[in-house]
């Protein structure tokens, strides 16, 4: 067998790998999708009740973005906090070489 003939095997191979996985992947997803939508069902949600529905993912995100900016205003207290003790640390560090340089 020569390099192009093992070269276009392997291209096959991969080729047939790829749909295989693709298929696996659809009907992965086409499972899911029939169980939630039985679920559903079965539960007595409404559509826009539905998790996945764009309304509550965007209600999610919303809740979210609402938490950001008290969660960035507490990390910069803490880094400022940080700041604060590491300048005191190092200006206490530069005094106590001072004394021993003047000794």
């Amino acid at each position: 067998m020569t390099r192009q003939e093992r070269k276009r095997l392997q291209k096959k191979r991969a080729r047939v790998r790829g749909i295989i996985l693709l298929a696996c992947l659809l009907l992965f997803i086409t499972g899911v999708s029939i169980t939630y939508d039985v679920m559903q069902k079965v539960l007595g949600l409404k559509n826009d009740e539905s998790i996945i529905s764009f309304r509550n993912t965007g209600q999610a995100l919303n809740e979210l973005t609402c938490e950001l900016p008290r969660l960035s205003d507490h990390i910069k207290n803490m880094l400022f906090q940080i700041y604060v003790q590491a300048h005191w640390m190092l200006e206490r560090l530069l005094r106590w070489f001072a004394a021993l340089i003047r000794r």
